[in-house]
């Protein structure tokens, strides 16, 4: 096996010192646009695995370039090439691995665009799409191309099929959390800002917006204007916290942080608010408490007027199930937060 590693920024730099020790491969041709950056890497192996240096040689590449990547990998023999640059390559890369007929690797796939007419409602092309469609040509040339081999998706796939394949009898549900207390110090022993991967590529992630299938409604990324109609924060938020389970209490911990913290500040972006919906919780199904609603309607009161003006898309119902399930202080803790004068808070609940 011959591998033309390309790219020799972080994540490159960790495989080639990963595979000194390694014997799986016969060469590993580490090229980067800097070539110090490869010479760099290579370096490190000199220094530390002797050894193994006749293995590894450097290599300058203009990734951007289908032609001058498939150039490369036939002048240095490549039967694999394994793609460490940011996804923004991809496609060039991965054609040039088509062209001088090579298997393929990437830690991150071919990136999304929106939708050009519905960006924020109807999801277009999705990570990786661009790279399933050429599954016929990959396949008529006899290569393998493994994408998106990187944490999730990648390594939480294998480790998912692996336990659904050996270790259970029957699954229910696969959660996939990603977090960590990583971390990473300078050579002077400080602790420094540095991503795992490219940081225009954690940008993307985080200001994408959520993806969700449905077997029977396909790809989507938010709720039809139905649904946000009948969708109340509030009362949303009431059913999140009465909750009973063995993880209750981190669960309850993502709900206050995620969506209760600063709750009438983040009501007035409902978007933003959905979102932090969509975050909160611990990996877990939970248990959550049946409200019972009130049986007979209530007289409207100054309180009951004063809510409903805060909240005019909640219906009679949901507000008599709000004032029910909420002290007289919690009520004028969120009327205050909503900015109402003091004066008419007294008003209101005296």
């Amino acid at each position: 096996m011959r591998i033309l590693l390309i790219g020799a920024g972080g994540v490159g730099d960790a495989i080639v010192k990963i595979s000194a020790d390694r014997n799986f491969f016969e060469k590993l041709i580490v090229s980067d646009y800097d070539i110090q950056r490869a010479e760099k890497s290579v370096d490190w192996v000199k220094e530390h695995s002797p050894e193994a240096a006749d293995k590894f040689q450097t290599a300058q590449i203009d990734a951007s370039d289908a032609d001058q990547v498939a150039a490369l990998a036939k002048q240095v023999g490549a039967t694999h090439i394994m793609n460490a640059v940011e996804p923004k390559f991809v496609q060039s890369i991965f054609d040039g691995a088509l062209k001088a007929g090579v298997n393929y690797m990437d830690m991150a796939m071919s990136l999304s665009h929106v939708h050009k007419t519905d960006p924020f409602n109807t999801p277009a092309e999705k990570l990786g799409d661009w790279q399933y469609e050429k599954h016929a040509e990959f396949e008529k040339a006899g290569l393998l191309a493994l994408i998106g081999t990187g944490a999730e998706p990648g390594i939480s796939n294998i480790f998912a099929r692996y336990a659904a394949d050996h270790l259970f009898s029957e699954v229910d549900e696969i959660c996939i959390l990603d977090g960590g207390n990583l971390v990473v110090k300078n050579e002077q022993g400080e602790e420094i800002f540095a991503p795992s991967f490219s940081i225009w590529t954690v940008i993307e992630e985080c200001l994408n917006p959520p993806l969700i299938w449905e077997k029977d409604r396909g790809w989507y990324t938010r709720l039809d204007a139905e649904k946000k109609k009948a969708f109340s924060a509030w009362m949303m938020m009431r059913y999140a916290s009465c909750v009973r389970g063995n993880m209750s209490a981190d669960y309850l911990y993502m709900v206050n942080e995620c969506v209760n913290n600063r709750f009438s500040d983040v009501s007035k972006h409902p978007e933003l608010q959905w979102l932090l919906f969509t975050v909160a919780g611990c990996g877990k199904t939970q248990n959550h408490e049946y409200i019972k609603p009130p049986n007979t309607r209530k007289k409207k009161n100054k309180v009951f007027t004063a809510i409903s003006d805060l909240l005019p898309h909640l219906k009679h119902d949901e507000l008599e199930l709000l004032l029910s399930i909420n002290s007289k202080d919690e009520l004028k803790q969120y009327v205050k937060d909503a900015g109402v004068p003091d004066k008419e808070i007294k008003e209101i609940f005296k």
